[in-house]
């Protein structure tokens, strides 16, 4: 099982992360902020700026909350779809932390 700690490293090794300077940060988040800072910095913000209103709109929300059905309903698309597009845009459709 992951700990979030586990995941931190995880991302210092992939050069996405410095995990001296991260690492008090991370401290005081909770699971949620953790897959939500994942979930902003992986986003490529160029192409959901170019993004039609009602898919931007979902695609943030999704970002900002995790909640892919809801965000998926708001897009209008079915949820392949709607994950098709997440990925597109490089966020990622699924961020687990495992405590």
């Amino acid at each position: 099982m992951w700990r979030s700690y586990e995941l931190l490293a995880h991302l210092a090794e992939k050069g996405l992360i410095n995990l001296e300077e991260e690492l008090p940060r991370y401290e005081r988040l909770d699971t949620d902020s953790l897959e939500r800072d994942v979930r902003a910095r992986e986003a490529d913000w160029e192409e959901i700026e170019k993004l039609p209103p009602k898919l931007k709109a979902a695609v943030k929300l999704y970002i900002q909350t995790g909640d892919i059905r809801l965000a998926q309903k708001l897009s209008g698309l079915p949820l392949e779809d709607f994950v098709q597009l997440l990925r597109r845009v490089k966020v990622p459709p699924f961020v687990t932390v495992i405590e």
